[in-house]
This record gives structure tokens, C-alpha cells and sequence, in this order.
């Protein structure tokens, strides 16, 4: 969503989903990097306009340009590169409610593995995990976690590997009950630990606090007096002794286009 103006033009031009040239040098510098694997961002699905079911719009231009790059690193392995792995985060909830939302949901699911999961031609590029390519689905309540389980049941996805995510894991305390983070509002995150493995964590180069209240929009985001900014680079050094010292099986770095206030 643009909410303002460009600060100026890209060094190497601007940039477009549809163009192969920039896919090429991302993963060029994922690979320099040593960047695994990405999270592909759908999680807006449910609520967007026009609806997700007639495939237009938005969330469309999103499905083709995910299958784009699908099809750019499935190019690239015969090239002998070695791309991230792919894996496609949905939202369960992440925005306005809507009707019938299980039903929608798994429709999405539905229709992913047959676009994606079953195309023999994309099958190197998932990140799989405990056998199954893996599925990350946001869902941010903070709540209890016999109430998540209860709300959340119905959920058809059974050739994945599900994990949930929540948000501000500082307060909502949802790596209780399994949930990795999205974004957290402090620089030293919270690990999810699953049979007492650390399991996952998220590293970020700012961050600022998110409370569960309706007045999150007035009162929350970058203006908040708790969030913190880049710093030069301060905080995010500092944000990755929590991956050091726990050593956990999925790292995840967010936040860098995240300027809304």
C-alpha cells in the first residue's frame, strides 16, 4: 500500500514484481548473503478487495508474480544456483473480519496446492519441513491457547507442515502454545521453543510495540514514545544475540519496509 511518496529513485531503477532482472539479483544477493530460504507474504487474502475468489486486482497480481518467481528459481537451479526456499505465509486473520472465513480460508489452501504445491515442476523450491513443504499462517489475537486451538480449528491443511504466527510475542505470550513471531515490539525477541528445542526467532533492524486495543492506529506504530529506530545499525546487531545465544532451527529478518506510523 502506498502511503506516501518515494524518497528517490533506486540505484538500479525501479522496481517491479513482474521483472526477472531484479528476482535474478535479489537471489544473487540471498545466495552472498547466505539467506535460505523467504517468506512469501499473502496474508492480506481474506479481506482484500475484490474479493480473493475472482482473482483479480491485487491479490492476483500477487499470485502471478509468485508463480514468477517460482518459475525464475526453478531457472535458476538449472543454472547451478542455489535460490532460497520458498514458503508462503496466509493470514487467518490480519485485518477487517469477514463472512465465512474458515470456508474462504481453506479454499485458499485448496487452491494453492494445485497452483503451486502440486506442480512437479516447483517441487525443489519449497522449504520442507518435518517431511511436508512448511505453511506459516498469521494469526495475531492475544489469547489463550485452548481459545486459539478452538478458533482456529477447522483448518484444512494437511500436506503442509503448519506452524501459526502471531505478533508481539512480548505481551500476547503466544510462543506458549507454539506460535512463532511475525514482528515483536522489542529488540531482544522472544524465541518459540517447541519439546524444549528453540525452534524459532525473529531478528529485526527496528521495532516498535503494538497493543491489542482499538486505539492502536492512534496510538501505536513508529510514533510510539517504546519504538525503536535503525540507529544505524545498532539495534539490529543487538537484535541478533538472541539467534546467537539460542541457536534456533528458523531465523527469520523482518521489518525493513516497514515505515508506517
Amino acid at each position: 500500500m502506498n502511503k506516501g511518496t518515494q524518497e528517490a529513485i533506486p540505484i538500479l531503477g525501479k522496481y517491479s514484481s513482474y521483472d526477472v532482472n531484479p528476482i535474478r539479483k535479489h537471489e544473487e544477493w540471498f545466495e552472498y548473503l547466505g539467506i535460505d530460504w523467504l517468506l512469501i507474504d499473502w496474508t492480506n487474502f481474506l479481506w482484500m478487495n475484490p474479493a480473493w475468489e475472482q482473482h483479480q486486482g491485487a491479490t492476483h497480481e500477487i499470485e502471478e508474480t509468485t508463480e514468477l518467481l517460482f518459475k525464475t528459481y526453478s531457472q535458476l537451479e538449472k543454472e547451478g544456483k542455489h535460490p532460497p526456499k520458498l514458503v508462503i505465509m496466509l493470514g487467518f486473520q490480519n485485518g477487517p473480519a469477514v463472512p465465512n472465513v474458515l470456508q474462504r480460508f481453506n479454499g485458499i489452501v485448496a487452491w494453492t496446492k494445485t497452483e503451486f504445491l502440486d506442480k512437479p515442476e516447483y517441487k525443489n523450491q519449497w522449504l520442507y519441513y518435518h517431511g511436508k513443504p512448511l505453511l506459516t499462517i498469521l494469526y495475531t489475537p492475544s489469547l489463550p491457547c485452548e481459545e486459539l486451538a478452538k478458533n482456529t480449528k477447522g483448518v484444512v491443511a494437511s500436506e503442509w507442515t503448519v506452524r501459526w504466527m502471531g505478533s508481539q510475542l512480548q505481551d500476547s505470550h503466544v510462543d506458549k502454545c507454539g506460535y512463532w513471531s511475525w514482528m515483536d515490539g522489542t529488540i531482544r525477541q522472544v524465541v518459540t521453543f517447541r519439546d524444549n528445542v528453540p525452534e524459532e526467532t525473529v531478528v529485526t533492524p527496528s521495532c516498535f510495540p503494538f497493543p491489542f486495543t482499538e486505539d492502536v492506529l492512534r496510538e501505536g506504530g513508529w510514533l510510539d514514545p517504546k519504538a525503536t529506530g535503525r540507529d544505524h545499525g545498532a539495534p539490529y546487531i543487538e537484535s541478533w544475540r538472541v539467534a546467537f545465544d539460542s541457536r534456533p532451527k528458523f531465523i527469520q529478518i523482518h521489518q525493513w519496509n516497514e515505515f508506517a506510523g
